[in-house]
């Protein structure tokens, strides 16, 4: 098995489980998990090398192929009517940049850039090749020819290519990079967590085998696939108003925590995690107090 951009916490849960991925599972996690392009291709390769799965490996060479091809594309420019435009994480601190060369796009957007930039290759208004606007008059999108997210050390995050379309259904739902993954979630109702992007844990509500549960509500009906985005599991945060919030996230990259230095939302937390496993619906509370107030002149209607 390759290494997997998955949680300490969920390779361990699994691990402990006695849970094995597949080839294409592990595929799914590369692709979609890497924060880095590269990553994400140096896996998918090091995946082909050691896989028996026969479609999966076709898969996962027409997504190499195609990557390749298409950043080649993004990065070669002999059209004088093209042009490279770049735009800055930060709006307030920074200017777009204008550049004929995508060396010198990128260049900029290292330097001024936060956390990301995007350089998007584009045609100048009055120089886009009628045939490639499909009758429509040109604009600041249908000009677009690809664009690529860059980190500040000129990384490619991830791009998007109109110049050069894949030659595979890159929405098909059964490809690997787009698999519902019909497998346990590593956690279960009342599990306080942490992910790379919160701002602050929430509560887990769902079962551990909610995704499974989804798999077998969907699986005869195949006029309502179900794809990567349903790889999620609901959570619960508590707002400083102490009303709830509710949002969904993939569990995948999240892991369980026994502390946090807000003793205060600690403490929320751990009665908010008390009443989910106790199957007490707190949002049903949260509805009625909801009404409670807007009545009693509480809040505005």
């Amino acid at each position: 098995m390759v290494k997997l951009p998955i949680s300490d916490y969920a390779y361990q849960y699994y691990k402990e489980q006695g849970i094995e991925f597949t080839f294409r599972q592990q595929a799914h996690f590369c692709w979609k998990y890497y924060d880095l392009l590269k990553d994400r291709l140096q896996s998918l390769g090091e995946l082909l090398a050691i896989s028996d799965d026969e479609k999966l490996n076709q898969e996962i060479r027409e997504r190499l192929e195609y990557e390749k091809r298409a950043y080649g594309c993004f990065i070669g420019n002999n059209d004088p009517g093209c042009i490279y435009v770049v735009y800055p994480d930060d709006m307030e601190e920074y200017d777009d940049g204008y550049f004929s060369s995508v060396q010198g796009a990128v260049l900029y957007g290292k330097q001024h850039c936060t956390e990301y930039c995007t350089v998007v290759k584009q045609y100048l208004i009055d120089k886009c090749p009628k045939e490639s606007l499909k009758d429509e008059e040109p604009d600041e999108n249908n000009t677009i020819q690809s664009d690529y997210t860059f980190t500040p050390d000129g990384q490619v995050r991830y791009g998007s290519s109109y110049e050069c379309l894949e030659p595979f259904d890159a929405y098909d739902k059964s490809r690997f990079e787009n698999m519902f993954l019909n497998i346990k979630s590593p956690f279960g109702p009342g599990d306080i967590v942490m992910g790379k992007y919160f701002e602050c844990p929430g509560v887990v509500s769902t079962d551990y085998d909610c995704l499974e549960k989804l798999y077998d509500r969907h699986k005869k009906d195949m006029a309502t696939l179900i794809d990567d985005t349903d790889n999620c599991i609901c959570i619960d945060w508590i707002e400083k108003d102490g009303r709830l919030y509710h949002d969904h996230a993939d569990p995948f990259v999240l892991w369980k925590i026994d502390s946090w230095d807000d003793k205060e939302y600690w403490d929320l937390l751990q009665m908010l995690s008390k009443s989910t496993r106790a199957g007490i619906n707190m949002w049903e509370w949260d509805y009625l107090l909801h009404e409670y107030q807007k009545h009693h002149g509480g809040e505005d209607a």
